[in-house]
């Protein structure tokens, strides 16, 4: 079971997880391992969590290729465990870093499967015109692809 301080933590952590799509669970998960100094076993997740087992394994995994949370093995022993890096500051960079690369390939990708569709020969002047209208947009999306790419590379300099 949460102590006091988990379960506020996980209050307060809940609003930001479910930005990250994470459910309650998921954010109990991330605020104990947090709050721990070592790392955890899956049994002692789940028992601090109060989900059943395998619910707690399936979060973990997600967590786990979400890069969220890291396993580790225990020196000398087959013991396995769970823990947060507390970087926090890091890890929402590379969450924000993420969406926002793949927002920005998909709306890049999506102007360019429409400007590349057509022969401006076969098209009237209404859609020639709203072909032009896709190209400009096309154009400051790239532009701000390259304006975003510096940012993130300069702020990605500054938290590591």
């Amino acid at each position: 079971m949460l102590n006091k301080i988990e379960q506020q933590a996980t209050n307060a952590l809940d609003d930001l997880h479910q930005c990250a799509n994470f459910d309650q669970t998921t954010a109990k998960i991330i605020a104990v391992l947090y709050l721990s100094k070592k790392p955890l076993s899956l049994d002692e997740i789940y028992k601090k969590v109060g989900a059943s087992k395998t619910n707690c394994f399936l979060k973990i995994k997600r967590l786990e290729n979400l890069e969220v949370i890291k396993k580790i093995k225990e020196k000398n022993s087959k013991k396995i465990g769970f823990y947060f890096e507390k970087n926090i500051d890091k890890m929402i960079f590379e969450h924000m870093n993420q969406r926002y690369r793949t927002l920005l390939v998909l709306t890049k990708m999506m102007f360019e499967k429409i400007i590349s569709k057509y022969n401006i020969n076969e098209l009237n002047k209404e859609e020639l015109e709203q072909l032009k209208i896709l190209k400009i947009q096309h154009k400051k999306i790239n532009m701000f692809i390259e304006k975003f790419e510096k940012l993130f590379s300069k702020l990605s300099k500054e938290i590591e």
